[in-house]
């Protein structure tokens, strides 16, 4: 089957971020299939070989710090120049489209209503619903019109693929054919990350003999890394110096997060620049808990975190400053906890009982790799997803 996979924010191992698209697009093309990824880059149009995949690198300028505007400017002009490229190619088989934004779920549905090619979704973040709910889109009309096109979504997809649990149960309330929808969360890679332990190099003299807590991600406003520095600063205040937190991180709360750290002098605070996914396997290894953090809006809470799913499969210690599924899949599992961001002290006092007690902290981290094994394995996850293009699926137009 010839298949385009529309992905505008796609990574390669190489490049970190996410790159569960890198797994599903080559696991398809190792079935078989001819595939062809279509994303953005800034600086260049290309079409390059990687692997067995095609991908296909449109011109499109775009930063994490990009207000509302631009970044709508930079979603329309993706939707453009794709629809424009995939107009010019041969007629694939089938469309994959994996938000976000909102904008490539409508890419497939008009190249559907146009030529006829049928598509499957994946729901990565539940546009519109995010940024209504943190006030990034208040327009009643431009909302209206985004829900509707949502909708549509959805109601023109052969099959759905949600990333948890809570975007499943949000999606089945929208959607009469309920049998077209499948949850396949993030997957934890327990091939490519070891649960070994190793003792900083010189390059990090500020982690030696000390219990550290690493962030490895986005700081974005959704991500809400003040949390952490709030926690950083309550354990200075009361004379705890054990604990480092660790932020390998790209975005645009970053510099606000740097500067509250250095007017309240936390040396507790490290900072390394974000790189690729070899660089946060081996900062892993000096880790021995994992902080993930989002901010307070239930919609984000909805969502399947790349850098959980990295900490499960390297058996960290996971810390959690939110609710839902996640929440409960880590009480379910005792590999971690949660903690209200709005009481920095509870944070410690959670936190306090795996420093005191080596066994508690090893089960803990033992029950994380665990986890990462027996529900979301990267084998097991593929393998799920690799079915859904298999002769004999049962699904309908």
């Amino acid at each position: 089957m010839r298949i385009i996979y529309i992905h505008q924010y796609f990574r390669t191992p190489e490049e970190g971020g996410a790159i569960r698209s890198w797994h599903l697009a080559n696991a398809l093309a190792t079935e078989g299939h001819d595939v062809m990824v279509i994303t953005s880059h800034n600086a260049l149009s290309e079409i390059r070989q990687l692997g067995n995949i095609k991908v296909c690198y449109i011109q499109v300028s775009y930063d994490n710090s990009f207000g509302i505007r631009k970044r709508i400017q930079a979603f329309l002009s993706f939707f453009y120049k794709a629809f424009k490229f995939i107009l010019s190619e041969k007629k694939p088989d089938l469309l994959f489209a994996t938000s976000t934004p909102l904008t490539v779920g409508v890419l497939a549905l008009l190249l559907k209503k146009v030529k006829g090619i049928p598509y499957y979704f994946e729901v990565r973040d539940l546009w519109p619903l995010v940024p209504e709910e943190m006030g990034i889109i208040s327009n009643p009309l431009l909302l209206k019109t985004a829900y509707s096109f949502e909708k549509s979504i959805y109601q023109n997809a052969r099959r759905i693929i949600a990333l948890s649990p809570s975007m499943e149960a949000y999606i089945s309330e929208r959607i009469k054919e309920k049998e077209k929808l499948l949850c396949i969360p993030n997957f934890a890679d327990c091939e490519f990350f070891t649960t070994e332990k190793n003792l900083p190099s010189e390059r990090y003299p500020q982690l030696i003999d000390k219990f550290v807590i690493g962030y490895f991600g986005a700081a974005g406003k959704a991500n809400d890394l003040l949390q952490l520095a709030k926690a950083a600063h309550y354990l200075k205040a009361s004379g705890i110096t054990k604990v480092v937190f660790w932020i390998m991180a790209s975005g645009s709360e970053l510099k606000r997060l740097k500067n509250f750290a250095q007017q309240h002098e936390l040396d507790s605070m490290v900072f390394s620049d974000y790189l690729d996914k070899e660089s946060i396997r081996k900062a892993l290894t000096y880790c021995d808990a994992s902080y993930v953090s989002y901010a307070d809006y239930p919609s984000l809470w909805t969502g399947s975190p790349n850098k959980f799913f990295d900490s499960i499969a390297a058996g960290k210690l996971v810390i959690l400053n939110f609710g839902g599924w996640l929440k409960e899949v880590v009480e379910d599992y005792h590999c971690g906890f949660y903690y209200d961001r709005r009481r920095p002290e509870q944070f410690w006092q959670k936190l306090e009982p795996f420093l005191s007690n080596a066994e508690l902290l090893q089960k803990a981290q033992a029950n994380s790799r665990r986890l990462a094994l027996q529900k979301f394995s990267r084998t097991e996850q593929v393998s799920t997803f690799l079915n859904l293009f298999r002769p004999g699926t049962s699904f309908r137009n």
